[in-house]
């Protein structure tokens, strides 16, 4: 989560200048897809309303061989969006038998705008 924290304002602690990633452990899945489930998880996107399309929240699976997938993107827009968590659920059937990594990213693309992003509780669940 960005900027957990209390500041003098609220652009203190979001997300600024770029990129900023988290990468997960390798996850090997089994070669069955019945074998597991979906990639489920929870996800917040918050900016106010000077962002732009260039400002994103995404969940991305790594295959073994480093290629990457973007699952899911939510972009920025010009007007103000609090933060508010939403699910989301993946099907996880293109990487079985694999040994993945899951790296989530936010960005503040353009010009300084307010950036927050959050994610919580990601699970590939057996079925």
């Amino acid at each position: 989560m960005t900027g957990t924290a209390a500041g003098s304002s609220a652009s203190y602690g979001d997300v600024d200048g770029g990129r900023t990633t988290m990468r997960s452990r390798a996850i090997t899945l089994p070669a069955d897809p019945a074998a597991f489930g979906r990639l489920t998880f929870r996800y917040y996107l918050a900016h106010g309303s000077n962002a732009t399309s260039t400002d994103y929240f995404r969940m991305i699976v790594e295959a073994e061989d480093g290629k990457q997938t973007v699952v899911l993107e939510e972009r920025g827009a010009p007007n103000d969006d609090d933060a508010a968590w939403a699910s989301a659920s993946v099907s996880m059937a293109p990487w079985a038998g694999q040994r993945i990594h899951l790296i989530v990213a936010a960005n503040d693309g353009g010009r300084a705008s307010l950036i927050e992003a959050a994610v919580d509780d990601i699970r590939i669940r057996l079925p």
